[in-house]
């Protein structure tokens, strides 16, 4: 990364929004992604972006999400990933959402957000504890109780 993008400056909830707004553009990439269910649909990497605002909210408080510095930096780590998976993923292969959510991982870590890195790894573990649960509860058969008459 440049030394022109929030992600290269120290953190600083005074930093006031820069010039650098989420890039709709360079967040199209014609890659498919495979949910969980299976089913292919078209890279969103606003998905992306809400996911990591949410971790920062959490570690940063409520208050956080009106932060410009939160905005751009959840702008710049979308950025970054998306340009990676359009540079390094192998061309007409669709990417799975645990692929994804292991780049926005690195991502973290690379650009040293540690407290938020935890954040969104608990995140993803309370969530596919949820999943599970969820599977288990409709995997479960129905019991029927026949009474005499």
């Amino acid at each position: 990364m440049s030394n022109n993008t929030v992600l290269d400056r120290p953190a600083d909830p005074d930093y006031i929004k820069s010039n650098r707004p989420f890039d709709s553009e360079l967040n199209k990439v014609d890659i498919k992604v495979i949910k969980r269910d299976g089913i292919l649909s078209e890279y969103d990497s606003s998905k992306i972006r809400v996911a990591i605002s949410k971790a920062f909210i959490d570690v940063e408080g409520n208050d956080s999400s009106l932060s410009n510095r939160l905005n751009e930096i959840a702008n710049e780590l979308t950025n970054f990933i998306t340009q990676d998976i359009s540079k390094n993923w192998p061309s007409n292969t669709p990417i799975s959402i645990e692929s994804i959510q292991d780049k926005v991982e690195l991502a973290l870590i690379k650009h040293n957000f540690a407290q938020v890195h935890r954040s969104y790894i608990v995140y993803r573990e309370k969530h596919a504890e949820e999943r599970f649960a969820s599977k288990e509860k409709m995997l479960k058969p129905a019991v029927f109780v026949t009474l005499e008459d």
